[in-house]
């Protein structure tokens, strides 16, 4: 048991004096895949599989892909709300102040965890909006097929 806890230390990273390599998935980001190619030609000594203008355009395109991938993420999630809502239209959701409102219109941040939802609302006279204050919202406005609503607070 000691040897191979000595084996191991010997063999860490930390036992080189150098912090540990920090490499994430490759399966998150097409550049991640790209800069794992690029990292293991160059340990094992071999030229890199792309130029770094290749690499450039890659990732610029990897990064208008995603863009684009997560306002269409956004947009069928909002659309996914609002059919929940119009399903229940008469619905109150436990919410939480996330910050003191700004100035006029006094708009305050909230989540609802429930749904995992963060929103601003209006917040009305006599309401004390403070962090980690509670309220209850409902849905005021809601329009299904353009995928937007706006929360009112009830008490």
């Amino acid at each position: 048991m000691r040897i191979a806890r000595e084996q191991r230390a010997r063999s860490s990273p930390s036992s080189l004096n150098r912090p540990p390599p920090q490499v994430t998935s490759p399966i998150r980001r097409y550049n991640d895949l790209l800069a794992h190619y690029q990292l293991k030609a160059a340990l094992l000594g071999r030229t890199p599989p792309h130029s770094c203008q290749t690499l450039q355009l890659a990732c610029e395109r990897a990064a208008d892909v995603l863009r684009d991938y997560g306002r269409l993420e956004t947009d069928c999630r909002q659309h996914f709300l609002a059919y929940h809502f119009a399903a229940n239209p008469r619905a109150t959701y436990d919410a939480e102040f996330l910050a003191h409102p700004g100035k006029a219109p006094a708009l305050a941040p909230v989540l609802v965890r429930m749904l995992g939802v963060e929103a601003k609302v209006a917040v009305p006279t006599g309401v004390s909006a403070v962090p980690g204050g509670r309220c209850r919202l409902r849905i005021r406005d809601n329009n299904v097929s353009a995928g937007s609503y706006t929360w009112e607070v009830v008490s």
